[in-house]
């Protein structure tokens, strides 16, 4: 409904579309050069709340459009100053093949086939119900894979998951990968954007381990250059990239900027810590089917297993924490924050980063929720622990000072 209530808008604006119908939102973005496009819009259940319903939108690189830009959209909206088309002039509406054979040698071209084919891993894949299931075991098939496959259908009834429901489908994918002795365990989300690993042991990797490993990877195969990482990533990735020689670029936390990252000149990868990896010179944008192909292609070249690759990452600990924060609250509280924060040694690329040392504590607002995040880093458990709790009394400081509601 939402969906065809959009193509309609567009339509009555003079607006030609192409309706992909059910499509990945990597071969979306794909498509969109190969069409032409000069924007793109995917609709779809929310993977996190059934109540909501994501509508992504996309500049004419398939990149998501800006903050900036998608308020002014809003305001245009919402004042009606958009412009109606006469009869004679209204869009075409077209319902083109997604052509899977496009997308499929974009891949061939891009990835070492014959590295992959020689090794014969086996995988176990966690398809999650998610549109990627119509194409991706099609892709995986010529590669000489053996594949198991979990979820490997479409279902919109169970596309939203519960933090409960996410967490117990990743322990199953461990058992699974545990049980058969596989070389990995791969979730793709539903949007088939976002992977979530296992190791060939059976252990759930964390986000921040995962993020290290697979930039690690990068650092081994391929020549010198510049990853890109957010703000809040672990340093332990900037020791590795001075051992090999690599740059290390830190971007916003914010998705836009992960991307807006991957298009400069230099970066060979660019990985948001939350599952999200971009190489950008397939395209610049976050893809769980390439990331999943690239990974066993960096791990086959170097003849790896993952678990053997965790003992060359630093060791790093962390403490994350999540403080309630009004909207009205969250400008002024920022404020507040920074000036709490003046004599420290600080970084205010994306909230308010305090540099410890070796250890870092860094506070950020949530840009979807009323919440303030805070990461803490440090050498043990301990400490990084101690240091969140400190600055978690800082902000809550800074929420109770007089006028932070009014200024906000």
């Amino acid at each position: 409904m939402i969906k065809r209530a959009i193509i309609s808008g567009l339509l009555s604006a003079g607006l030609d579309v192409h309706d992909f119908r059910v499509c990945p939102i990597p071969v979306v973005r794909y498509q969109m050069g190969s069409h032409g496009a000069m924007g793109g819009v995917h609709v779809r259940k929310s993977p996190y709340d059934p109540d909501l319903i994501d509508i992504k939108f996309f500049d004419e690189r398939g990149m998501e459009i800006s903050s900036s830009r998608e308020k002014s959209i809003e305001r245009l909206f919402f004042r009606e100053d958009f412009r109606r088309a006469k009869v004679e002039e209204i869009g075409r509406l077209s319902l083109p093949v997604y052509d899977v054979e496009f997308y499929k040698h974009g891949m061939s071209s891009f990835i070492d086939r014959d590295v992959i084919r020689q090794r014969s891993l086996r995988i176990v894949i966690d398809y999650a119900y998610g549109s990627s299931s119509m194409i991706f075991p099609q892709i995986l098939g010529d590669l000489g894979c053996e594949v198991i496959a979990l979820n490997a259908y479409m279902d919109e009834t169970k596309i939203t998951k519960s933090g409960e429901e996410f967490q117990r489908s990743l322990r199953q994918l461990s058992e699974i990968v545990r049980s058969l002795g596989a070389d990995l365990g791969i979730m793709l989300d539903t949007g088939a954007e976002k992977i979530f690993l296992v190791d060939d042991r059976g252990d759930l990797l964390t986000d921040d381990m995962a993020l290290a490993l697979v930039a690690f990877l990068v650092m081994r195969t391929h020549s010198p250059g510049v990853i890109g990482i957010p703000i809040s990533a672990s340093s332990a990735i900037e020791e590795l990239a001075h051992d090999h020689g690599f740059q290390v670029l830190r971007t916003q936390t914010a998705p836009r900027s992960s991307t807006e990252g991957a298009i400069k000149e230099g970066v060979l990868f660019v990985g948001d810590g939350l599952g999200g990896f971009i190489f950008p010179r397939f395209q610049p944008a976050f893809d769980g089917m390439l990331a999943t192909l690239k990974l066993l292609e960096m791990l086959a070249a170097q003849n790896v297993r993952l678990h053997e690759l965790i003992r060359f990452i630093p060791q790093r600990f962390t403490c994350r924490k999540q403080v309630p924060c009004s909207w009205e609250r969250k400008g002024g509280t920022m404020r507040a924050l920074i000036a709490a924060t003046a004599e420290d040694q600080v970084e205010l690329l994306d909230g308010v980063k305090v540099h410890l040392g070796s250890d870092w504590v860094m506070l950020y607002p949530d840009q979807d929720r009323p919440y303030f995040h805070i990461i803490a880093e440090a050498h043990t458990r301990s400490k990084a622990e101690a240091h969140a709790a400190r600055y978690q009394d800082v902000l809550a400081q800074c929420m109770k000072q007089p006028g932070v509601e009014a200024v906000a």
